[in-house]
């Protein structure tokens, strides 16, 4: 269920455009409509005249700081289940070419757990193999690992490459997963595509400011502590 609803989120995200120019997000503040449109109908809350303007960064769980890549913008809601979770998708896209430049078509999730000082990061062999996929690629960059998969990325996103890249690292003692699927097709399934989520990866360490974790901090609202393993199991 979490996997369908994250999936639609993503789908929706390109499909359908705010229509207004991107803005910032700077409260932290969540947004569940993403979930609750997903719950109505794919298409019913993400009307033009009802969207919020994509968002140039946002701040998610734990203080993560999400900023994509130049032309890339958050759609703001997606950003639901406890801070969680954010899609990115073309500026140029999301606002239907009132603002950002041209860029290669992709989606991008971002999913923060909750706090885990014991989490780490799993190597790309251990990621393909749990996940019962294939892998084709491997690359660093950093303290992420990332891993290109065989197959899995058509079912985000309809008609799109199968292959697609998942990356992993903690941040603020808070395990972090990327992924990236594109187009049938796409060079992104290539190279290109793991240095687009290594970009995403340094921007969101250097936005995001240290935190002092060892008081703690409720998370009630939070993903679960094991989002590693249920990104292995291809959950996430």
């Amino acid at each position: 269920m979490l996997r369908r609803g994250l999936a639609l989120l993503a789908l929706s995200a390109v499909l359908l455009g705010c229509g207004t120019a991107p803005t910032e997000n700077t409260s932290g503040a969540g947004d569940s409509t993403g979930a609750t449109a997903v719950r109505g109908g794919l298409f019913s809350a993400f009307t033009a005249g009802r969207g919020k303007p994509p968002l140039v960064r946002s701040v998610l769980a734990g203080g993560v700081v999400v900023e994509g890549p130049p032309g890339y913008c958050i759609e703001p809601r997606s950003i639901g289940l406890g801070r969680s979770f954010a899609v990115l998708a073309s500026c140029q896209v999301l606002t239907e070419g009132q603002g950002g430049t041209e860029v290669p078509l992709a989606l991008m999730t971002v999913t923060v757990g909750a706090r885990d000082t014991g989490a780490r990061v799993p190597d790309a062999k251990t990621v393909a193999a749990a996940a019962g996929q294939g892998l084709v690629d491997t690359r660093k960059n950093g303290d992420m690992n990332l891993a290109l998969l065989e197959t899995g990325g058509q079912e985000v996103l309809p008609d799109g490459e199968p292959q697609y890249w998942r990356g992993t690292f903690v941040l603020n003692d808070r395990p972090v997963g990327l992924a990236l699927y594109a187009p049938s097709g796409s060079r992104l399934k290539g190279a290109p595509g793991a240095a687009l989520l290594a970009e995403l990866h340094d921007k969101m360490l250097d936005a995001t400011p240290s935190q002092d974790t060892s008081k703690g901090e409720p998370d009630a609202k939070l993903l679960p502590q094991g989002l590693f393993r249920r990104l292995l199991n291809g959950n996430g």
